[in-house]
Formats: structure tokens, sequence, C-alpha cells
């Protein structure tokens, strides 16, 4: 044999030593692991500490608290805007100016007329005024009624003297007469300054209410004039403006929207059963699309009525916009309504309770055994059930299997594995 040869043979010898070797090896791991693996498989858990919290929960949006809705109160043309939406604007600042100059115009041919139907009042009321002692025809009843009185003294004398027979009756009966005449003509004369003063009185009253509607045109013509300008009720962030320059808008129409951020409010839709189970001041978790925290709050208002159709019903809770002002208005917001809260409870899965009878048990594993032990429990929410006494904080549970369990079985840990 060469030694080329015997070289060979010696190499194929190491490779089969080697593989023998590492074969007996891992059946001998194998071996062990069986050994090891001896007993029910379980998962194992402890005692764990959190909020307990019950309730339910609904989707609602972002809305502010204050907002304020600007209508135009007359038809025109936008002339200016002075701000755009996202703007921040303080209560009583003008965001839009409407064209006045129809208005204008309108007021001052009423203006005009207005002062030439003042000028024909103080005329009127001037000749009403001093009718007494101005007028031709109270004068000539003065004059006549100072005529008559002598007369009347005159007849009396006639009379006198014709009952004596100093005076012939055609004498009497001509004073008498001019005396009559005279009366007649003073009774035409009042009946004539009578009517002339009523003309006059109803004269200045038709003048008088032509200058009250006048002025009452021209008022109403002043705030036309003034609701041209739109000024913002409140100070706050214009949500929406519905036109722009050249823009007719009609009365009536909206013109913008303004939104006091200070104070917003989450508006929540309840199941009429849910609305009946909440309250003001009842705790609501917040979850906000884009907010990383929740943010915790309460139910500021809860709306009367339900929506026939729907049959829920709305409930507001308040936020604090100071503190949020990466919110927007219309923000989806999941809301979660706390009925019940349990602070530092001592918690496992819900499944690794046993109950037999009127008692509650779990599985403690101590050195690699499972050991029955009787707990006493309280509250069970979303699988997780409160642990009341029984159980430490530093002790293993089995979670998995444990109906498979008995007192002092033998278990490993898949989990370990």
């Amino acid at each position: 044999m060469t030694i080329s040869k015997k070289a060979i043979v010696a190499s194929i010898l190491i490779l089969i030593i080697v593989f023998g070797f590492l074969t007996v090896r891992n059946f001998r791991e194998k071996s062990l692991t069986s050994v090891e693996r001896v007993g029910i498989p379980i998962d194992t858990s402890m005692l764990r500490s959190t909020t307990l919290k019950d309730g339910f929960a609904y989707t609602g949006y972002i809305d502010a608290d204050n907002s304020a809705a600007v209508s135009a109160k007359v038809t025109a043309e936008v002339v200016e805007c002075f701000f755009k939406e996202g703007d921040y604007v303080e209560a009583g600042t003008m965001i839009m100016k409407l064209d006045d100059s129809q208005l204008r115009a309108s007021r001052e041919s009423l203006e005009m007329k207005l002062n030439t139907i003042k000028i024909n009042y103080d005329y009127l009321e001037t000749e009403v005024r001093t009718f007494s002692s101005t007028n031709a025809l109270v004068k000539r009843i003065k004059t006549l009624e100072s005529d008559y009185a002598y007369l009347v003294t005159e007849s009396g004398k006639m009379e006198t003297l014709f009952q004596s027979g100093a005076v012939s009756k055609s004498a009497y009966d001509e004073i008498m007469h001019k005396k009559d005449l005279l009366e007649n003509q003073i009774q035409e004369a009042q009946a004539a300054s009578d009517s002339a003063q009523a003309q006059l009185k109803t004269q200045m009253l038709t003048a008088d209410a032509q200058v009250s509607e006048l002025e009452a045109n021209i008022d109403e013509l002043d705030l036309s004039i003034e609701n041209t300008v739109i000024e913002s009720p409140i100070s706050g962030f214009i949500r929406t403006l519905n036109f722009d320059v050249g823009d007719t808008v009609i009365a009536g129409m909206g013109l913008a929207v303004i939104d006091d951020r200070t104070k917003l409010k989450a508006i929540v839709d309840l199941s009429e059963e849910d609305l009946g189970r909440v309250q003001l001041e009842d705790v609501v978790e917040l979850s906000i699309t884009g907010q990383e925290d929740t943010i915790i709050s309460s139910i500021s208002h809860i709306r009367p009525g339900l929506n026939t159709k729907t049959r829920m019903g709305q409930v507001e809770v308040e936020i604090d916009g100071n503190e949020r002002k990466s919110l927007f208005i219309g923000n989806s917001v999941d809301a979660f309504f706390v009925m019940n809260q349990i602070d530092d409870a001592k918690i496992i899965p819900a499944h690794a309770v046993l109950f037999q009878n009127e008692d509650q048990y779990v599985y403690v594993i101590e050195e690699g055994k499972a050991l029955k032990r009787q707990v006493k429990i309280g509250t069970e929410i979303d699988g997780m059930i409160q642990i009341l006494s029984g159980l430490g904080m530093e002790e293993e549970i089995a979670v998995s299997n444990v109906r498979k369990l008995y007192d002092g079985a033998t278990i490993y840990d898949v989990e370990r594995e």
C-alpha cells in the first residue's frame, strides 16, 4: 500500500469517528430534552397591576363650543374681503365689505325730499300756531263783533224810544235788521275761519306724517348701509368664507363661519339604551385621529330628545382648545364612556380561573408542579379578571391547559423551552 492510499484510508476513518461522535451526542441531547419535557405543557403569567375600566365606545367628531354664522342682511355685491379662511379675527373686526353706493344714492334722494317737506311743515305749523293773531278772517270777525256789540247797544236804546213813541217803527225795524244781518255775517265769517284753520291743521298733520315716514325710511337705509360692513361677532378663526370680491350676495345668505376654538367639544351620538346610562360629569376618554395621547374629559351637556329615525341622542364632551391647538373642527374622535373604573386592580387572564361550585381556583406553579389554590375574584372586563386575595404579585400561575391540570401535576413551561 502506497503512502497516498494510506492517507486516504486514514482520512475516511477520521470522518467516520467524528460523525459517530456527533450522532451519539445529538441522541443524548434529545434524550435529555425528552426527559426534561415530561409533564403537561402550559403557558404562565403573573399578577399585574393596572386600571380596570368598564364602559362602551362610540365615534364622534370635534366641534367648536361657540361658533358664529355670519349672514348677509342686504342684497349687494362684495367689494372687499379682508381675510381668508383659517385667519384669526377679533370680535368687531370688519371681514368683508358690500357695495353701498345705491343705498347711499337712495338716502340722498330721501334726504332732499325730507328737507322740502320739513320746510312746508314748519310753514304750516307757524300758520296754525299764529292763526288767531294773523289770519284776515279772524281780524274781520273781531271787527264784525265790535260792530255787532255797538248795534246791540243801539238797538236796546232804540227799543226803549220806540216803546215810548219817540221813534217810528220803521227806524226801529231798520236798526234791528242791521243787527240781525251783522250777526249772520259773523257766523259766516266764523265758519270760514274754522274751516281754514282745520284745513291748515290737516295739512300740517299730513306733512308731519310724511316727515315721520321719510325719517323712518332714512333710518332703515342707514341700517342697511351699516349692514354692508360685515364684522365678526366673536373672536375666533374663520372656518369658511362663502363669497369673494365681485360676487353678489342675497339677504339671508351665509357669508362666513367663525369658530371660537378656546373651548372645543366632542359631539357623540349614543344609542337610546346607552344614553339612559350616562349623566353629566361622567368620565370620557377621547382618542383623536392624529393625536398620540388620550384626552381625559367629562360629559358637559346631554342634548334633550332623540332622532326619531335613528333613535340616537347626542352628548357633548368638553375639550380645552387652548391646550389642543392642533385639533381641527370636524376631527374624528373615538370616545370611551367610563361606567366603572378600578384603580390599581390586580388582574390575570380570566381563562386562568376555574370555578367549582361557589369557589374559584388557579394553579400556582412551584418547582415544576401545578398547585391548586383558592382565590377571591372581583370584576371581569375584556377577558381580564380582578384578583382580590389569594395570590401574590411574584407568583406564577398557569394560563393554558388549566382544565388538564390537577393539584400536584408535573408541568413544563412552553415559553421557557
